[in-house]
């Protein structure tokens, strides 16, 4: 059999695979890139039951994947490409990229780290009992910096210590101390790198956002221009009732210190002119007792 005629149901299989691709590309709003670097097979398919109604993943090679994308016909969608990198798979979802990267994230799950990752950020040994007699552990563990004393037979971790800052190398020996530990410092899970919604391309820095935060902002915002009309005067649907209110309450001051007789002030300006008679009176009447 010759190469061709080797080469053909291969290429017939990467075919198939990115027609199947482009029906879904074109079937679904949202089309994202998750990358499956450090992460299982029970994960993937925990995942994906998990999504189930939300979306479905699609696993192919990277060559197959940018074919799809770039023959989709999708306005826009081509430039997704150009964020694959490493071992990818597709996402296509009805959900937007926030709410998408959300369902992410909040599906990861805690595993121990391996000699050579880097760290997602800093590991800290926190203080406290190891639970580990005395003996060769002590010296473990003051190798790899860490401050110990004996309390009641055991090993203590005597203060909180950072191990591996964010993006050092986890060594094989501080990998191992973390396992006995009971210290899981890794986030395993899919992550989303870019997502292609409505002709816009989404990447991760833009879909990872602190919703709580975003919300604060807001807020400041809005109470920093609502308080900047008021100052100003410019009315708007939101400030009219507290405008008209201090416009009234400006006047009102106006027309009484000026002494204006005007049926919203007799009542008032009546009451100052009697009081200011009384001060009068009774100052005389300290001075000449006869009036």
């Amino acid at each position: 059999m010759s190469v061709i005629a080797k080469q053909r149901p291969a290429l017939e299989r990467k075919k198939n695979i990115v027609q199947e691709l482009i029906k879904l590309i074109n079937k679904y709003n949202v089309v994202g890139l998750i990358k499956m670097e450090n992460i299982g097979l029970k994960q993937v398919q925990n995942i994906k039951k998990k999504l189930k109604g939300l979306g479905i993943i699609k696993m192919a090679k990277n060559s197959t994947i940018r074919l799809s994308l770039i023959n989709s016909g999708k306005p826009g969608l081509a430039k997704l490409a150009e964020y694959i990198k490493g071992p990818t798979a597709l996402i296509f979802s009805e959900i937007n990229g926030f709410k998408l990267m959300k369902f992410i994230k909040e599906n990861k799950t805690k595993a121990y780290a391996k000699a050579g990752m880097k760290a997602e950020s800093d590991i800290i040994i926190p203080a406290g009992n190891t639970g580990f007699q005395p003996g060769p552990m002590i010296t473990e563990l003051n190798e790899l910096g860490l401050k110990t004393k004996v309390v009641s037979g055991t090993i203590w971790i005597a203060q909180d210590t950072t191990i591996v800052k964010a993006g050092e190398e986890i060594s094989r020996k501080i990998a191992q101390l973390l396992v006995k530990l009971n210290i899981q410092p890794v986030s395993i899970g899919l992550e989303l790198t870019a997502v292609y919604e409505s002709g816009l391309i989404l990447t991760k820095s833009d879909l990872d956002i602190d919703v709580e935060d975003i919300k604060n902002k807001i807020q400041q915002a809005y109470v920093s221009t609502y308080n900047l009309s008021l100052n100003i005067g410019y009315p708007t649907k939101e400030n009219i009732t507290q405008l008209i209110l201090k416009a009234y309450m400006e006047a009102y001051n106006l027309t009484r210190n000026s002494k204006i007789i005007l049926p919203e002030t007799i009542e008032e300006l009546l009451l100052t002119a009697h009081n200011e008679a009384n001060t009068l009176y009774n100052t005389l009447k300290e001075r000449n007792p006869n009036i």
